[in-house]
């Protein structure tokens, strides 16, 4: 047994046993919590302003939006690929009469990857089919929760604020 003593001694002996112990003029603090107030405030156009977050959020939202969408329907029980489908359509070619589909994508993960969430306006036809999927900024989304469970969008554009249910 003296054997891992001396073992143990000489492998602290390495750092002089400075390896826990702080010295004269180190800077140490404690853990910060979020009762503590900001260095500096962060948006969204300073942190894109460091190249670090640009580049993590343009290879996200661009690789994202190159996946593939296969879109399924139910057919005697069975998933089947639904390639021509309205849904498909809308999330693989033409989501709006303004953006492609990957221009949609990139738009949507770029919000979420900034923001923590995206939303989309379904435009519906006079049958109520779905016929374009619309972005919407979510730094101008405000979520609310509702006393009885009811989750209501507010969305602000230039001090207009349109209330949407869920």
């Amino acid at each position: 047994m003296a054997w891992f003593g001396n073992a143990f001694s000489s492998f602290r002996s390495l750092w002089q046993g400075n390896a826990t112990r702080i010295g004269v003029g180190d800077q140490y603090t404690n853990p910060t919590s979020y009762n503590d107030p900001p260095a500096a405030k962060v948006t969204e156009d300073t942190a894109l302003q460091l190249s670090t977050v640009w580049a993590c959020a343009k290879l996200l939202s661009e690789n994202v939006a190159t996946l593939p969408i296969i879109v399924y329907r139910i057919e005697n029980g069975e998933r089947v690929p639904d390639p021509e489908g309205r849904i498909s359509v809308l999330l693989n070619r033409r989501p709006n009469s303004r953006q492609t589909s990957v221009e949609f994508r990139e738009n949507m993960m770029l919000n979420l990857v900034l923001h923590g969430n995206a939303y989309a306006r379904k435009e519906r036809n006079g049958r109520g089919d779905v016929i374009a999927l619309i972005p919407m900024a979510a730094s101008q989304m405000e979520v609310r929760l509702l006393q009885d469970g009811t989750l209501v969008y507010a969305y602000t554009v230039d001090n207009h604020t349109a209330v949407l249910a869920a």
